[in-house]
């Protein structure tokens, strides 16, 4: 089996992201979606997802799932203008 992690991806929470220089970089956070609602920006850089450093997508996907098991919203540190924050995204919209 051959899996493939694009350099782009679109996240079922509403933001765009980048991998760039080893990092993860918001490039678009789509209006009235729960990113937003967190205060994700386009131009943030995330560094942790729960407790898991992020690099790759696939780190902030084992981070988001950990948070998913344990029934927590998933915490992302990111990095803004030089000052590290911490944003709350909530979990699965109401079906």
């Amino acid at each position: 089996l051959f899996f493939h992690c694009p350099e782009r991806h679109r996240s079922r929470v509403g933001f765009d992201l980048q991998e760039e220089d080893g990092t993860l970089l918001v490039t678009a956070v789509q209006p009235g979606s729960r990113a937003e609602v967190a205060g994700l920006k386009a131009g943030d850089r995330i560094l942790k997802a729960g407790e898991v450093e992020v690099r790759t997508m696939f780190d902030l996907h084992r981070g988001g799932v950990a948070a998913g098991k344990a029934g927590i919203p998933l915490v992302l540190e990111v990095l803004r203008d030089g000052e590290r924050l911490l944003l709350e995204v909530g979990g699965r919209e109401e079906e």
